[in-house]
């Protein structure tokens, strides 16, 4: 017989480390979750995950990055020295990059996820990040084995007691038709859209599941130290009583006759 674990009244969350982004996740990302980041290139999902990742990764909760067949990791550390929330005492320690591409490319998504879970419990992370899970994705036979993928490797993070981020260059269309997307707790989106004759970037939350979060679209910024987001104007859901006042009230300015 199916037994239902009681309600947990105060869920552990992640703080993203993101001025203003915590705010419109309801106090953060809910520990063991699945979570998507996606959006175009150059929207700033990588910047996004690094900024969480070396927030929230200690010796006692290590975080591991998982590049594919994207963007080398040397490369990718000689940008994020530009930020102030990288700290290179953590490279090696407490954040570890491993590229798992070769074994992608030539043993398919298969062994992906063997090789995974090897690193998984060498190094027992708290946080694992995978950019591009969507390279991933693309190298799927079909369909059916994109999801039985995302279902196989989203069941066995989690049993790791994980919460993970995926980084996508996912389309609004993808989004929609792709199964990954059922599986995954959180869905946050980056968006640089065109207005006028300057680029304003964006970030919508899709989805986080048994979350009250804010949705809609949100300004961000990407400085020298990484994201910030500003929460959009929210209309209130009621407005206090006032009495207007009908009494005149004087100017204090003496008549004058010509």
């Amino acid at each position: 017989m199916l037994q239902i674990p009681p309600p947990q009244q105060n869920l552990q969350k992640l703080s993203s480390g993101i001025p203003g982004l915590d705010h419109i996740l309801s106090g953060g990302f809910p520990e063991l979750s699945i979570n998507i980041v996606a959006g175009p290139p150059g929207s700033g999902k990588t910047i996004c995950v690094q900024q969480i990742i070396y927030t929230n990764a200690t010796p006692n909760r290590k975080a591991l990055y998982l590049t594919t067949l994207s963007e080398p990791s040397i490369k990718m550390l000689h940008y994020l020295q530009r930020f102030t929330f990288f700290d290179a005492e953590k490279v090696g320690r407490d954040v570890i990059y491993l590229d798992i591409g070769e074994v992608i490319r030539n043993k398919g998504l298969e062994n992906a996820i063997a090789v995974i879970i090897k690193h998984v419990q060498e190094y027992k992370p708290g946080i694992v990040g995978i950019d591009s899970f969507k390279a991933i994705h693309d190298m799927a036979r079909d369909p059916v084995e994109a999801r039985k993928f995302g279902f196989d490797l989203s069941v066995r993070l989690t049993t790791w007691a994980i919460t993970a981020f995926f980084v996508g260059e996912y389309s609004q269309q993808e989004i929609e038709r792709e199964p990954i997307f059922a599986i995954a707790d959180g869905i946050l989106c980056l968006h640089n859209k065109q207005e006028g004759l300057s680029y304003q970037r964006y970030v919508d939350i899709i989805k986080l599941r048994g979350e009250d979060y804010f949705n809609g679209w949100h300004p961000f910024t990407i400085d020298p130290t990484g994201l910030t987001v500003y929460p959009r104007i929210k209309t209130p859901e009621s407005f206090p009583d006032y009495q207007a006042v009908s009494e005149s009230v004087s100017t204090g300015l003496a008549t004058w006759t010509p």
